[in-house]
This record gives C-alpha cells, sequence and structure tokens, in this order.
C-alpha cells in the first residue's frame, strides 16, 4: 500500500527484473522462480505475432495443441488463438499475460493491479484461481474486495519508510486507523442504503410484483446451475488437456472431439452469462430511461426498449456513458452497441 502509485510499480519493475535500481541491491532465494503481471502491458504486444507464436516462447513444450490447452483456460477458443496481439483488446491482453504466468509455473507471482480491464466475472473467476494457487502473492489492488481475499500481510511504502503489518487488511485498518481503500467502502456504504431503500419500497408494492420477482430469482438460479455445470465440465475438459502426455497418447478425433465440446460449453456459458446479466435490473425494480420511466413488468418489454437505445447510440456520434451497479449487464450492452456500430473500429 502507499499514496504513490509510480513508487509501488517502479518497485515491482526492480524486483522482477524490468528496470534496473539506482542504488541499494536485492536477492530471491535460491529456489525462488517468480513472474510479473504489469499495471500497463501495452509494451509487451507491440509485434504482429499471433497468441500461439507469443505465448509459445515462454513453454518449454512448443505444441499447438499443449499451447491451445493454456490459452484455453483464459477462454481462448478456436480462430481466437489466431488473433494479432495488436488487435487485443484490454481484457483478453490481461487474460494472455495470466497465460503467460499458469504456463511458467512460478512459484512467486508479483501482480501490480491485476483486475483493471477485468469485468466482474473475470475478478471472480481470477479470484478463484488464485485461491488455489500454492505460491506466494505480491500484489497491488486498489480493489478492497480483492486485496481483502488474499492479502495475510500488509506493507505500507511511507515518506520516512514503511509499515509492516502481520494480518488481513481489516485487521490492519482497525488496528492502524488508515484506510486507503476507503473509496470502496463509501460505494459499498451506498449500495447497501439503496438497495434497502429498494426493499423497503418494494415491500408497498403489492403481490404481483413480489410474485414477478420470486419468478424471475427462481430464472436467475437456473442459468447459474446451467452455468456452473458448463464451466465444471470445461474445467474437467481443461484438467484432461493439461495432463501430462495427453495429446501424445490421445487419438487425434478423440482430441478433436474435446475441443469442439469445449468451444460450445465456452459459447452456451457466454449465451448464459448475457441472459442472466438482464436479471439484476429486474430484480431491483427500478425503470427503464429513455422513453419514460415504468415499473418493469416483463423481460421482453425492457429488453425491447434496450435494443432501441442501443440502436440510437451505436448509430451516432455520442459520446455515451454506460452507468450501473455491478452486475446488471454494462459489458453486454457495451458489446452490442460495438456490435451494431457501423463504425467498428469505435
Amino acid at each position: 500500500l502507499g499514496g504513490d502509485n509510480l513508487a509501488k510499480t517502479t518497485l515491482f519493475q526492480i524486483i522482477s527484473g524490468e528496470i534496473k535500481q539506482d542504488s541499494g541491491e536485492f536477492r530471491w532465494g535460491v529456489t525462488i522462480t517468480h513472474a510479473y503481471f504489469p499495471k500497463e502491458n501495452a509494451e509487451y504486444f507491440e509485434n504482429s505475432m499471433d497468441l500461439i507464436g507469443w505465448l509459445r516462447q515462454f513453454s518449454e513444450e512448443k505444441g499447438e495443441q499443449y499451447i491451445r490447452g493454456f490459452l484455453g483456460r483464459m477462454l481462448f477458443s478456436g480462430d481466437e488463438v489466431k488473433k494479432r496481439l495488436k488487435a487485443l483488446s484490454g481484457g483478453e491482453a490481461t487474460r494472455l499475460i495470466f497465460s503467460r504466468l499458469t504456463i511458467e509455473r512460478p512459484n512467486v507471482l508479483v501482480l501490480d493491479e491485476p483486475t483493471n480491464h477485468l469485468d466482474l466475472e473475470s475478478i471472480e473467476a481470477l479470484v478463484e484461481g488464485l485461491k488455489s494457487y500454492p505460491g506466494t502473492l505480491i500484489l497491488v489492488s486498489h480493489d478492497r474486495w480483492f486485496v481483502g481475499q488474499f492479502a495475510t500481510r500488509i506493507v505500507e511504502i511511507k515518506s520516512d519508510g514503511i509499515r509492516d503489518y502481520p494480518g488481513t487488511y481489516e485487521e490492519y485498518v482497525h488496528a492502524c486507523g488508515d484506510d486507503h481503500l476507503d473509496v470502496d467502502t463509501v460505494i459499498l456504504k451506498a449500495k447497501k442504503e439503496r438497495q434497502g431503500g429498494r426493499s423497503r419500497k418494494s415491500a408497498s408494492q403489492g403481490g404481483n410484483l413480489k410474485a414477478l420477482r420470486k419468478k424471475l430469482q427462481e430464472r436467475q438460479d437456473g442459468l447459474t446451475a446451467k452455468i456452473e455445470a458448463a464451466e465444471d465440465r470445461i474445467k474437467k475438459i481443461d484438467g484432461m488437456f493439461c495432463a501430462a502426455n495427453y495429446f501424445e497418447q490421445t487419438p487425434p478425433a478423440e482430441v478433436n472431439k474435446a475441443e469442439a465440446e469445449r468451444n460450445d460449453l465456452e459459447r452456451e456459458v457466454r449465451a448464459l452469462m448475457a441472459e442472466r446479466a438482464v436479471g439484476p435490473a429486474f430484480l431491483q425494480g427500478g425503470g427503464v430511461s429513455g422513453r419514460g420511466s415504468s415499473l418493469i413488468v416483463g423481460v421482453s418489454q425492457v429488453i425491447q426498449e434496450l435494443r432501441t437505445t442501443i440502436r440510437q447510440v451505436a448509430q451516432t456520434n455520442l459520446n455515451c456513458l454506460i452507468r450501473g451497479e455491478s452486475g446488471v449487464g454494462k459489458d453486454v450492452v457495451a458489446r452490442e452497441i460495438h456490435r451494431l456500430s457501423p463504425r467498428r473500429d469505435r
């Protein structure tokens, strides 16, 4: 932690060997293998290589199927693995960096703002992956929830030295009183207050709305169950791909069948997530702005209103801010705007 972002990034670049320190020295232990996740990664992707060629540089095993397995774990499938580095979005570049970290198998990860450019679903997936990581994490993040999942030791960089606290971030705040991530606390409190207000409002709106929300919640639960089942199967397939000598010992037809199944499951998961992303907005009982605010009484009505707005934005030169709480579907809307836009370079 610390007030100067540049100081923390510079420290991480020095201990990762990216730049040379002006003075002083440091040493890694002889058994340590470390890997670095940079805060800014554009300079890593300035050539014209595709994803497979770039990732192959960091792997002892050079086979394409082996490389595809690691890319698949980061949701790159089919022809996506032939995509050129310069065409990657911020989120895709982040996922590719994590593919590199996975294939290198270090026992120390140095992570500088790893949640930048990631959506909510990707952050949650990252958390689950890092929880199962057996090595050591050294990280900087402004995401309070993310920090709270891992940190068991807090090092604060100050102008007059450092403060080294052995404990979680919550324990650090309680003991030291300095909450460097307090903006997240304010936002979280505001969200809870809004949710509480919505709960009180919906309690007075009668049985029809209550029944509708119950039905929508059941729909959300069903979609979540389908997503989890598909993701479990994807994990099993990835486990097969990563097994020693799998591609050498498995008939090509069986490998192709497994890859095709995985691609189908990924498409199913993306479709289910897009469908599920619409749900929270309905469950919160808000209105749809544009042609007037109204109580949501059916899914098809609000989707139609949303599509009308999307087309209007996509076909004009408006600078559009998509605003809303986590999980309401902002990413889905942004992708749809891009799809409908006559200028795909926007």
